[in-house]
């Protein structure tokens, strides 16, 4: 084996004899002449190449959705005040540039009736968007483990975003004759058939888990999760501008693009992972079909018995306890994307250009917690998962409360800067679940997982657009105060953790001292 080989070997990846042409004996000799050396450099970067997996996928695909954000809610906005309520044309207009030497009183009566009815829309459209895939997660999950299929679970929901683009471009264009909530049927529908950003990221997550070693898994894992911050820190970034300067017919036109190239990328370049061994179901049903059994019910008790089975390092109950903290902690991340653009232009008289740079400031902090985090504290000082996950939950206690509570706009960007390592928590929790389930067993858990997440929205976007109705005119940050509240148990959820994964680390050094003893 060279030593390119036993390189790759130590990161979990495919020798270089089997991901390229080149013989073995090609590079690292000594002596290399001019030739080899090239050589060398050739190899090696086409081993950085090989690295890469979903990674431009992702990209494309979290670009494109943050791009149509802005577009898409003041479409609704738009459509909400001129088709739904009628009020006249002079006044939509002016609340929709919302500058703020337009911003008066009166304006805004109008603004909070506009986004209450914008609110109600969202409370149902959050719920189809979640249940849906709720439901196809278990189903996908455990077919993506029988078949090792993950590429059609990342592919599928990239076309169905092109599906509402139509949609979108359809409620542009007969703007007068459809209302709003034919929005949030576009919106809801083709992406929740599909399995949507959910089933996605789950076959995501498997495919890196699947050519990933285990020393190398909470980078691996790290890398997607700061991808797709940065995606959504370029989407921010741009989604204002854009629409000013393209309008809807621009905005949709440019998502499309990168959705296109996202699906060719993904159906030209992403290779499934061949099993260790073979599967004993591939035999049985190779004259079946590809999709035969897929909505079996049996599938979905399988998935839960393989989800919740006990095992080493206290599996089962630190499963279940991954599970509480996706639901503290994404619960009122989903709730607060759902009214976070709506609460500061009440709150602080923002256009959708103030709003995408604050919300590139909050990724960009959260790409580089993210990136220190994982390249600092768990690459190079080998800090343990869970008590990275303390410190993020801590700071996600004190930026609840920055956003409740803040009255000027440069208060409320303390809060990113509070919350710089919020993002490591999926990260954490990802990587955990990672390293205590088997790989032909991650696809069924992480489905499990899934549904909690998907959940989550269901329950709490619903839950924070009712009471930024009912506060929108006394405190428009009170839904703050519910994330900082939900993040103490997730605190004490992790220290637990650390705690048990110290005491497992002490149990076994005993043990291997006994063994040492005894020779």
């Amino acid at each position: 084996m060279t030593a390119d080989d036993q390189e790759r070997k130590t990161n979990g990846e495919q020798p270089a004899a089997s991901r390229t042409d080149m013989p073995k004996d090609s590079c690292d000799r000594k002596g290399d002449t001019p030739v080899d050396m090239q050589e060398t450099t050739w190899l090696r970067t086409k081993r950085a190449l090989s690295a890469i997996h979903v990674e431009p996928l992702l990209c494309c695909y979290i670009v494109s959705r943050t791009l149509l954000l802005l577009a898409t809610q003041n479409l609704s906005l738009q459509k909400a005040c001129s088709v739904n309520l009628q009020f006249d044309d002079d006044t939509c207009a002016a609340l929709l540039a919302k500058s703020k030497t337009n911003a008066s009183e009166p304006l805004h009566g109008y603004e909070v009736a506009t986004q209450q009815l914008v609110a109600n829309m969202l409370s149902w459209q959050l719920v189809v968007q979640s249940t849906v895939p709720c439901a196809l997660a278990v189903f996908v999950g455990s077919w993506s483990d029988r078949r090792r299929k993950r590429v059609p679970c990342m592919i599928i929901p990239v076309a169905s975003e092109l599906a509402r683009i139509v949609g979108l471009v359809a409620c542009v264009y007969w703007f007068d004759e459809l209302r709003m909530e034919v929005i949030g049927v576009v919106e809801a529908l083709p992406t929740s058939l599909a399995g949507g950003r959910m089933v996605l990221f789950n076959a995501m997550f498997s495919y890196v888990s699947d050519v990933t070693g285990e020393e190398t898994k909470t980078v691996r894992i790290g890398i997607v999760n700061i991808l797709s911050l940065v995606g959504m820190a370029i989407g921010t970034a741009l989604s204002g501008i854009t629409f000013q300067k393209l309008g809807f017919y621009g905005v949709y036109g440019v998502s499309s693009v990168l959705f296109i190239i996202g699906l060719l990328y993904g159906l030209v370049f992403i290779k499934e992972v061949s099993p260790n061994k073979p599967e004993n179901a591939i035999p049985q049903t190779r004259n079946n079909g590809l999709f035969n059994g897929f909505f079996n019910a049996k599938h979905i008790q399988e998935a839960f018995k393989v989800t919740f089975k006990d095992g080493p390092q206290n599996r089962k109950l630190k499963i279940i306890m991954l599970m509480c903290i996706a639901f503290l902690i994404m619960g009122p991340l989903n709730g607060d994307l759902s009214v976070s653009y709506l609460n500061t232009r009440a709150r602080f008289k923002w256009n959708e250009v103030d709003f995408s740079i604050f919300s590139t400031f909050s990724m960009i902090t959260c790409v580089a917690g993210s990136a220190i985090c994982i390249g600092l504290f768990s690459r190079v000082l080998r800090i343990d998962d869970s008590l990275i996950g303390v410190v993020a939950c801590a700071g996600k206690i004190v930026a609840g409360i920055c956003y409740a509570l803040a009255t000027e706009g440069w208060v409320y960007y303390l809060g990113p800067l509070v919350d710089i390592m919020g993002g490591t928590i999926f990260i954490t929790s990802r990587s955990i679940m990672a390293k205590i389930v088997k790989p032909d067993e991650l696809g069924q858990v992480t489905a499990i997982y899934s549904i909690v997440e998907s959940l989550v929205p269901a329950l709490f976007g619903p839950l924070y657009t009712v009471i930024y109705k009912h506060t929108v005119d006394t405190l428009p940050g009170a839904y703050s105060l519910i994330g900082s509240t939900l993040a103490v148990p997730a605190t004490i959820i992790y220290f637990w953790m650390y705690r048990d994964s110290k005491l497992s680390q002490k149990i076994d050094n005993e043990s291997v001292e006994i063994e040492n003893t005894k020779l």
